[in-house]
């Protein structure tokens, strides 16, 4: 009977450990794939915007740059102007 007893708690314990693994794994996880989704969404979209930011900036001192060229341009094209007007 000694025997007996030890071979149907030992099956006991080992149903239980199972059924605690079992149900373990069937366990949702906490965080939901459209939590993760919105949560990379959201992130790539500050990053976009961040590299809009950038492009926007980049864009604007090309600008500036440009208009200061080509005042530069026009006011020694009007300094020569008339250097050669006063020469004739």
């Amino acid at each position: 009977m000694f025997r007996a007893r030890n071979v149907s708690r030992g099956c006991a314990f080992r149903a239980h450990q199972f059924k605690l693994e079992t149900a373990v794994k069937d366990m949702p996880e906490s965080r939901s794939s459209t939590t993760d989704f919105n949560r990379a969404l959201g992130d790539a979209k500050k990053n976009a915007a961040g590299v809009a930011g950038e492009i926007s900036d980049a864009a604007k001192d090309l600008y500036d740059q440009a208009s200061d060229s080509a005042s530069q341009v026009a006011d020694a094209t009007s300094r020569a102007a008339r250097k050669s007007a006063a020469s004739f």
